[in-house]
């Protein structure tokens, strides 16, 4: 028989609160620092954690090395290992060259790279999620083709039945942050479930994707995404557990959404919105008016949208 003792076993579901006070006490060694973090507005942001995975953010070469240095001293008394491996540096900006700047760890040179993935979403340099929308794409493509074998397989026949994993699956995108990364390839996204339904229907290619949904009755991808916003809005800006960093965040993209239209997140989301005659709904929103009127809000952006399938399909069927 071996004793355990040290650490805790593989799976414990008190893992993540131990190590989440493990770590606690490097939030005010940076924060008692007088390094400086990534400036939102009045807020200075030195850290963001989430579980194991860390992130040092500074608006400078100077306070980010001090900030590694302040790691190192922390994770050497601690008896804590960093891997080198994944430790990268992002230097965000629109210029052409990399930061000239060296980063070390403990003797180290640490790699400064033009993209990194964090919690999932690939972010690039330049404040784009082009790579990632490839890859969620590739993902997502790869996972249909497996779903379609599988379905072709087992000789399912039901529509209903055969929609069930293609809308979970669906939902996975929505719900991870594809509001915040996604806007500008909601077009990709319904070309993805169109492919999909003609295979399942074994349809020409000429076939459009309002008729396809009309006629098994799937919900095009903006009806998820649009739904996606609200609860996005709802959980992460207006409810009294959203921080004061995401809060100050959301007022920001409100004020500054005529600065940069094109980039700006909340236009994006608004001008989805008015296309579907929600606008109004939408200018008005704060966190009472969605937990009361969030499900007609969600009925009546499928009406819209079902408005639209029904106006296209009567247009290519006119004389």
């Amino acid at each position: 028989m071996l004793k355990i003792l040290n650490g805790v076993l593989q799976g414990e579901t008190l893992s993540p609160t131990l190590f989440t006070l493990y770590l606690d006490e490097i939030t005010m060694l940076l924060k008692n620092s007088n390094e400086k973090g990534a400036k939102l507005f009045a807020t200075e942001i030195p850290i963001l954690l989430y579980a194991d995975d860390i992130v040092l953010m500074a608006d400078s070469p100077q306070d980010l090395q001090t900030q590694i240095k302040i790691w190192i001293k922390f994770f050497k008394n601690n008896c804590l290992a960093v891997n080198m491996d994944k430790t990268k540096v992002v230097v965000f900006g629109r210029g052409r060259h990399l930061c000239k700047h060296d980063f070390y760890y403990d003797g180290t040179k640490i790699e400064i790279v033009n993209n990194y993935r964090y919690l999932g979403v690939e972010f690039h340099r330049k404040g784009h999620f082009k790579l990632h929308q490839v890859n969620i794409m590739n993902k997502r493509e790869a996972a249909t083709n497996v779903l379609l074998n599988t379905l072709r397989s087992a000789k399912v026949q039901d529509i209903k039945i055969i929609l069930r994993p293609f809308t979970t699956l669906v939902e996975t995108i929505r719900l991870y942050g594809f509001p915040i990364w996604g806007m500008k390839f909601l077009d990709n996204m319904e070309k993805l479930q169109t492919k999909f339904l003609r295979k399942i229907l074994g349809a020409s290619n000429l076939t459009p994707g309002h008729v396809l949904g009309l006629e098994t009755g799937c919900k095009p991808i903006k009806s998820h995404i649009m739904k996606g916003i609200l609860i996005t809005i709802l959980n992460t800006f207006l409810a009294e557990t959203s921080t004061e960093e995401a809060k100050d965040c959301f007022k920001y993209i409100r004020r500054e959404e005529n600065q940069c239209p094109n980039s700006n997140m909340y236009t994006k989301w608004r001008n989805l919105f008015r296309k579907y005659n929600i606008g109004k709904e939408f200018d008005n929103l704060n966190y009472t008016y969605l937990i009361i009127h969030g499900a007609a809000l969600h009925n009546k952006i499928d009406q819209e949208l079902l408005n639209e399938d029904v106006k296209y399909m009567l247009m290519t069927e006119s004389p």
